[in-house]
């Protein structure tokens, strides 16, 4: 096997795959229902409750887990967004190389002809 194909076998084993839309969605859906599960534990807090260090415990853990859950909702939503914007570019990009080529195919036959 020469280099420059175990180049290209590395380069297609090691291509990113992107996950389902159905398997984004349910993480998605999961994340915002522990985010909002957290605020309504806390929502549901009073001030004299907190008075306790015993009823601490599920204030600490409604708060972390509610927390993680928003973070990575937005790291999520953040990717994707960041994605759907390069795939963009690299449409208009390839749409744009398309036709500069189909005009140079155009003009070498125009120059065959005259």
């Amino acid at each position: 096997m020469s280099e420059a194909d175990v180049e290209t076998l590395l380069r297609s084993a090691l291509r990113p795959v992107e996950p389902s839309l159905g398997l984004r969605d349910r993480l998605e859906n999961r994340l915002r229902g522990v985010r909002d599960a957290a605020a309504d534990e806390l929502a549901d807090w009073e001030l004299k409750a907190l008075r306790d260090p015993r009823r601490w415990l599920r204030a600490v853990i409604a708060l972390v887990a509610g927390g993680a859950a928003a973070t990575a909702l937005a790291l999520l939503r953040w990717q994707h967004a960041r994605r759907s914007r390069s795939r963009g570019a690299r449409r208009v990009v390839s749409a744009a190389a398309a036709r500069a080529a189909s005009l140079r195919r155009l003009a070498r036959a125009a120059r065959r002809r005259s």
